[in-house]
């Protein structure tokens, strides 16, 4: 199964609610470059050793409360600190943990799809931060002489700056539990809202595609959206497009459905 695109609109939301919090870090990176700054640990690493990763995985066990956005692009070593997830919510941490899933199906992402019983939520995060206990923000340090390092900030503007950050990126994303769906019954018109829903397109686009107006794009999605309850347009397509690639009722259902609408089955294009 492809990941799908979320909509223009969705990611600049995102985008934009990540701009504060870049903010609040580039003016610390640039602090440090010139002196200690108070309220923030600076933690340097080797880079490609292991110390980062057992670092990383005994910092976030210690805390009792974890939201975390991360970019699911990487390997066995990310997947190492990904199953040590399991440790900490066994053990009581509240950990929320939203994956940017635009690389594709990565190792990692693979993972995350296959463990709905996890608190584990996929959308779009072009910032890659965590926050431990609502006091501290874990965002990357400035290289140091061919290392890498991470900043653990503990400012009330980083913080404020991150939890807004991450309750966007969590408004535009869907559950991994919510995944695990029966099918449902949708007509022709609605499978190919949701087809193109999947692949990023939004209302305007949608109503060019499918020769109808945008009121009743609009209409389609509504109903949608309600049949796979789905908060968001990007939930909705990512709904579908599991429930499309997983389950043999609904693959036949649509393409029957688009067959009859004579639609291809892969409609390129997405909104600019």
């Amino acid at each position: 199964m492809s990941v799908p695109i979320m909509s223009a609109d969705e990611r600049q939301q995102v985008l934009d609610a990540s701009l504060p919090l870049q903010a609040v870090r580039a003016r610390i990176v640039d602090e440090l470059t010139r002196s200690p700054v108070s309220g923030v640990q600076l933690e340097v690493f080797t880079l490609g050793g292991r110390e980062l990763g057992t670092w990383l995985q005994e910092v976030c066990m210690a805390a009792s409360e974890l939201t975390a956005v991360t970019i699911a692009k990487g390997g066995s070593s990310t997947l190492r600190l990904s199953r040590s997830n399991e440790l900490a919510v066994a053990k009581g941490q509240r950990m929320t943990s939203l994956f940017d899933l635009s690389h594709g199906r990565t190792q990692q992402a693979e993972y995350v799809l296959s463990h709905p019983e996890m608190p584990y939520y996929v959308g779009f995060g072009p910032m890659q931060m965590k926050v431990l206990d609502r006091r501290t923000v874990m965002a990357a340090g400035p290289p140091v002489a061919e290392r890498v390092s991470v900043m653990l900030i503990e400012r009330p503007d980083a913080v404020a700056a991150a939890m807004h950050y991450t309750a966007v990126v969590k408004s535009k994303s869907v559950a991994v539990r919510d995944l695990v769906l029966e099918p449902v019954d949708l007509t022709a018109r609605q499978h190919a809202v949701a087809q193109l829903l999947a692949q990023g397109h939004g209302d305007d686009s949608i109503a060019r595609t499918l020769g109808i107006s945008v009121r009743t794009a609009r209409a389609e999605f509504a109903v949608l959206s309600t049949a796979l309850n789905a908060a968001s347009r990007f939930a909705a397509g990512f709904k579908y497009a599991m429930l499309v690639n997983s389950t043999p009722a609904m693959t036949a259902a649509a393409h029957t459905a688009l067959a009859d609408l004579e639609q291809p089955w892969s409609i390129d294009g997405r909104d600019g």
